[in-house]
């Protein structure tokens, strides 16, 4: 059984309902791609104002995943989320294999290559509903 694992050291003071939608797909995910994933960044060591702050990111490390599995767990955290969120292959520097270098986010200040996963810059999750808009009952 695949399960969601968590670096020592890594904390969760805040974790916001887009954050919980991360750790649900997180889940779903090291089941559906048989990889154990571990969180390896929480809410710690950002600014006030980061979304890893917020609890609305989080990092998952690679260390223990080969290179088609980075380029698999990419691509289902990307269609388990949608387009409300944001899955980066974050790297402080250039990868050498071809097909992390057609994801990869260079990072300068990455400590070392990761998925980030957040929810995507300048909106809300949820989605904050029109006041125009009926009342779902």
């Amino acid at each position: 059984m695949n399960v969601v694992r968590v670096k020592p050291g890594v904390s969760f003071d805040v974790i916001a309902p887009g954050g919980f939608r991360i750790l649900e797909a997180l889940g779903f995910v090291a089941r559906r791609c048989a990889r154990d994933l571990t969180i390896s960044c929480g809410s710690e060591d950002h600014p006030a104002d980061d979304p890893h702050t917020r609890g609305e990111a989080f990092d998952v490390s690679v260390a223990a995943l080969d290179i088609p599995s980075i380029v698999m767990v990419r691509a289902e955290l990307v269609v388990q989320l949608g387009p409300a969120f944001t899955v980066l292959y974050e790297s402080p520097t250039k990868p050498t294999d071809p097909r992390l270098q057609l994801i990869v986010y260079m990072n300068a200040g990455a400590t070392a290559p990761h998925l980030h996963v957040q929810v995507k810059k300048g909106t809300a999750y949820p989605p904050i509903a029109s006041s125009a808009a009926p009342a779902a009952v």
